[in-house]
């Protein structure tokens, strides 16, 4: 008698492409994920394998481990150039855990990948699942250009152009506001642009000579009588 393999077909995990006739597309922009994508590298696809693993609320899952070599990092920082990324689902124990979004590789594939930060197990697990792989390819001007569902059917993204979509995110990082005691108030700017006014000239005239001797008159008189 042949043995069926059981397989858990999990479903509604991630969110599915929207289908437009035979094309597929996504609800988030491809800048927008790039955005997003803590890490993202171009590597060679090695060997895979699968096993238990637990996620990041402890809870046991089957895992596809599968080798990268890393030939250029576009965003974020790696101190190997060989890692092992990580991917939910796969076979192992006679068990199968097949899950609707998950990538294909083989061996050999020149892939750029979306990656998050180093796992808990010191992995790296792949953003978006299938939206996460692009295969890179060559037109026939021998251009490269990514392919993967995370595009649209009417985007064509040369490596070129990639490279320099990234360049232009890293540096329009807004300004960091200043701090609410570095801003000066209303008051304190119209202080600032208004001129000081001129001090008054000493009052010359004959009426201020005539106030000054009747002072000086009455301060005599209230001597002369405290004498008295």
């Amino acid at each position: 008698m042949t043995q069926l393999t059981p397989y858990l077909f999990l479903l509604g995990l991630v969110a599915p492409p929207i289908v437009h006739g035979s094309s597929f597309s996504i609800q988030e922009d491809f800048p927008d994920a790039v955005q997003e994508a803590p890490l993202i590298v171009r590597g060679t696809i090695g060997m895979s394998s699968a096993d238990w693993g637990t996620d990041d609320e402890g809870r046991q899952k089957i895992y596809t481990s599968l080798e990268l070599q890393v030939t250029e990092i576009f965003k974020g920082n790696l101190d190997t150039a060989s890692i092992i990324m990580r991917e939910i689902g796969g076979q192992t124990d006679g068990i199968g855990m097949q899950i609707a979004g998950a990538s294909e590789y083989s061996p050999g594939e020149d892939v750029l990948m979306f990656l998050n930060q180093k796992n808990k197990v010191g992995s790296f697990d792949v953003v978006g699942m299938m939206t996460g792989k692009y295969n890179i390819e060559k037109d026939s001007n021998g251009i490269e250009y990514l392919v993967g569902l995370g595009l649209v059917s009417s985007e064509k993204w040369s490596l070129d152009a990639f490279r320099r979509m990234i360049q232009v995110q890293s540096f329009t990082v807004p300004s960091p506001l200043p701090e609410p005691s570095e801003v000066p108030s209303p008051t304190e700017i119209k202080e600032s642009q208004t001129p000081p006014l001129p001090s008054p000239p000493p009052d010359t005239s004959m009426k201020g000579i005539i106030l000054s001797f009747l002072v000086l008159i009455s301060i005599l008189s209230w001597a002369i009588l405290r004498k008295k």
